[in-house]
C-alpha cells in the first residue's frame, strides 16, 4: 500500500510519526522530506487503509 505524506507545521506532532512508515518510504519521499525540513515544514506519514481512505 502506498504512503501519503502530509506536510504539517507542528514539529512535535511530526516527530510522533511511525518510524516504520519512514523505513518504508521511497527515496524520493525522503529527499522531499529533507528539503522541506530545511524550510521548517515537517511531515506526517500516513498509511493507506484497506477501505481506500487515509488514516
Amino acid at each position: 500500500m502506498a504512503n501519503k505524506i502530509r506536510a504539517i507545521k507542528n514539529k512535535r506532532r511530526a516527530i510522533n510519526f511511525s518510524q516504520k512508515l519512514i523505513d518504508n518510504a521511497t527515496p524520493a519521499e525522503l529527499i522531499l522530506k529533507k528539503e522541506l525540513e530545511k524550510r521548517n515544514v515537517y511531515f506526517e506519514f500516513q498509511k493507506a487503509v484497506p477501505s481506500g481512505g487515509w488514516k
